[in-house]
């Protein structure tokens, strides 16, 4: 057994996992966070071998880039959230560590277990990079005492030496066909052939209604991390039935919190309504959404109003609504995407022609921003309402919109 620090154990085992031991969280792979049922691999050990790696470095828990977890969360609640964290690509921040070690990090704990260099391949870029942080150091100017950055190579030197020895020791020891090994992961078990998944069936009303009912018994009065680790702790047979999510002043905001609920929309391919409405998502949370967007082209409520995405954010969005061809109904209001904005979402609206709402009110998008909406209008002839109030569009930009508007739209200046 070999212990670093608090990372946990690794061990050499032929033994299947206990039921439910799925391993120290910080160190486990995406890949066995996404499914219960999935099993360890070598590629999954290598991941947790980064990590490991990363703590002996730094001296911190590997956690991911901006995520701070809420002491008051619970251990499933704390599991849920770093899954959806890790499994949609969050990983430590290494923005102090060497260029070349961010490099073999990056490799070993890529999201794609097939792109993860085997145990021999990291041992030796290890052995290799310590070696050359140890000439780094060696080379340094004698000084009377050793300076603060000398002692840090140093202790990067030790630090990857122990990893690298550790890691080759871990490659002669385990031959090609034996267990994985894992790294404050838990106790590793032989690989098995991958079967194909089995077809899933189109949830029907019963299960759409238990589904909901589930998820508001989940989140409650739930707040903020809390509001989504709640959701996240849903079974995946659940969030595959969900077709509403009203998260609507939750607290939401663009930190670590967007980023794990934008993992979820992958687990929800039947959504059709999001509603994040006043939740301060900002200009980051817009663009993690717009990527998540591509999870649920069956969405056809798509409400952010009140969430400070600005102009890039609109834009982000903007771009993101070919993923989304059946919305019928689009709020952006009081979000401050000004002229720049309007003109994103004018030359997007092709992209949803069955849209019928569409609420830009409060966002200052002027008398420019007016006109170019009503050149666009022409792509949602179904549009029934369109609400620019507040928006200081002049009386040229409303003579525009109010002309080009379709027959029987209701039209708010």
């Amino acid at each position: 057994m070999w212990r670093c620090g608090d990372a946990g154990s690794v061990l050499l085992t032929t033994k299947r996992f206990e039921k439910g031991a799925r391993g120290s969280l910080v160190f486990m792979a995406p890949e066995l966070f996404a499914s219960e049922s999935a099993e360890p691999t070598r590629a999954a050990d290598m991941y947790a071998a980064a990590m490991t790696v990363y703590q002996c470095v730094t001296l911190a828990v590997p956690l991911p880039r901006g995520l701070s977890l809420d002491r008051g969360l619970s251990r499933d609640e704390i599991k849920s959230l770093l899954a959806a964290v890790v499994c949609g690509g969050g990983r430590p921040d290494t923005t102090s560590l060497p260029a070349p070690l961010v490099a073999v990090l990056a490799a070993a704990w890529h999201a794609d277990p097939a792109r993860r260099p085997g145990v021999r391949e990291l041992a030796g870029q290890l052995r290799g990079l310590a070696d050359s942080l140890g000439s780094a150091s060696a080379a340094s100017p004698a000084l009377p005492g050793p300076s603060a950055r000398e002692r840090e190579l140093e202790a990067e030197v030790a630090a990857l030496r122990a990893a690298a020895a550790s890691a080759a020791a871990l490659a002669a020891a385990v031959p090609p066909a034996a267990s994985a090994v894992a790294a404050g992961a838990g106790c590793a078990r032989p690989a098995t052939p991958a079967r194909p998944p089995a077809p899933t069936a189109a949830p029907t009303a019963a299960d759409v209604e238990a589904a909901h009912r589930a998820l508001a018994a989940a989140v409650g009065d739930k707040k903020s991390a809390a509001a989504v680790a709640a959701v996240a702790a849903l079974p995946d047979r659940v969030l595959a039935a969900v077709q509403e999510l009203v998260l609507k002043s939750k607290g939401l905001t663009d930190g670590d919190i967007m980023p794990a609920l934008c993992a979820l929309l992958r687990r929800m391919p039947q959504l059709q309504v999001l509603n994040l409405c006043s939740n301060r998502i900002g200009e980051a949370g817009a663009r993690a959404l717009a990527e998540a967007l591509r999870s649920v082209p069956q969405l056809t409520i798509l409400d952010l109003g009140n969430n400070s995405i600005g102009a890039a954010g609109a834009r982000a969005l903007a771009e993101a609504l070919r993923s989304v061809p059946q919305l019928t109904t689009l709020n952006l209001g009081s979000n401050s995407i000004g002229e720049a904005g309007a003109r994103a979402l004018a030359e997007a609206l092709r992209s949803v022609p069955q849209l019928t709402t569409l609420d830009l009110g409060s966002n200052s998008i002027g008398e420019a921003g007016a006109r170019a909406l009503a050149e666009a209008l022409r792509s949602v002839p179904q549009l029934t309402t369109l609400d620019l109030t507040d928006n200081r569009i002049g009386a040229a930009g409303e003579a525009a919109v109010r002309a080009a508007a379709p027959a029987g739209c209701t039209v708010g200046i």
